[in-house]
């Protein structure tokens, strides 16, 4: 699933730009990334613009801008100072609020970003894009039917606007709202033929309904407007699977593991695939790998330990289903397999 988009906003006051003498001061102004960078710290550290000393709110804008570089640079924290100095000149600066939600965004502090970007839409209630922010956060705190309202708000002020879309239909995917989901990310897919998440996204849905055949077309183009794409090789491989075209889903998430080691799902997938294939010890191996990347994995410990009964591994499999129930005390019906093994009276 897609994560946050993150687009520039650039503001621009009167006739700041209009000095034909000062380009690369107008560069803190352009799209030009790393001019932007360059001039809008010249403008910081000097407190000059087109020969005069800067105002606050030409000032303000200059830290705006330079803090969506340093977004981009992964430097949020550099960012974060950037908009917080932009908020004190300009306290009404609607942009600075929602840029520094964003990059409170991708430091994971979502109670921050959240009240960030809701003063930036309480200012300015038509900065699109910080709706679609703030609804990719409720999805991450489980709060879908904000999430829907948000995206729904952005797509009122912008009908084309297809990542709204394609956002919304992540929210019904997780309220299990299927036909919503997939009548949303078709839209967002009509509107923008290049999403990849969208096709990925949409594909686990057709899985989830059993339509493996549109899955498969779903990942395959995923893939081909991203051949480094690890999820859309893992989620076709699954699609091959549920079709019972076992070698075609080995193939697929053995490439998704090749570009991305730490899939863990995928290794418990192709264990599954190992199983139904009667290769018990590549099995074992795949649910191995699962456990020493996520400890925590029940479903694991319990497929590792089917294994384990396959090839007459008693000892290792009543351990398995142990710590599976260590893990996940609900799985009462484990005690079963564990009385047939011997295991409890």
């Amino acid at each position: 699933m897609r994560i946050f988009y993150i687009g520039l906003l650039v503001l621009f006051w009167g006739s700041v730009v209009t000095d034909a003498r000062s380009d690369e001061a107008a560069d803190c102004f352009n799209q030009e990334p790393d001019k932007k960078f360059k001039a809008c710290s010249m403008i910081i550290k000097s407190g000059r613009l087109f020969g005069e000393s800067v105002d606050e709110k030409n000032l303000s804008i200059a830290h705006h801008n330079r803090g969506h570089i340093f977004i981009h640079k992964k430097q949020y924290h550099l960012a974060i100072a950037d908009f917080s100095r932009a908020i004190e000149l300009n306290p009404k600066y609607a942009g600075a609020y929602a840029g520094r939600g964003n990059a409170y965004i991708e430091k994971k502090q979502y109670d921050s970003a959240i009240a960030d970007i809701t003063h930036a839409l309480k200012l300015d209630p038509k900065l699109i894009d910080a709706y679609a922010d703030r609804g990719h956060i409720f999805i991450q705190e489980k709060q879908y039917d904000l999430a829907i309202a948000d995206f729904s708000r952005a797509i009122e002020l912008n009908p084309k606007y297809a990542d709204a879309y394609a956002g919304r239909g992540n929210a019904y995917v997780q309220k299990k709202q299927y036909d919503n989901a997939v009548s949303d990310f078709t839209r967002a897919l009509k509107l923008n033929p290049k999403l990849t998440d969208a096709y990925a996204d949409r594909g686990h849905i057709f899985i989830q309904e059993k339509q493996y055949h549109l899955a498969i077309a779903d990942f395959s183009r995923a893939i081909e407007l991203n051949p480094k794409y690890a999820g859309a090789y893992a989620g076709r491989g699954n699609a091959y699977s549920e079709n019972k075209q076992y070698d075609r889903a080995i193939a697929d998430i053995t490439y998704a593991l090749k570009l991305d080691p730490k899939l863990i799902d995928a290794y418990a997938d192709r264990g599954h695939l190992f199983i139904q294939e009667k290769q018990y010890d590549s099995a074992i191996a795949d649910f191995s790998r699962a456990v020493e990347l996520n400890p925590k994995y029940a479903n694991a410990y319990i497929n590792r330990a089917y294994a384990f009964e396959l090839l007459g591994r008693q000892q290792e499999a009543i351990e398995d289903y142990r710590m599976a129930i260590k893990l996940d005390p609900s799985l009462t019906e484990l005690k079963d397999s564990l009385k047939l093994l011997g295991a409890i009276p």
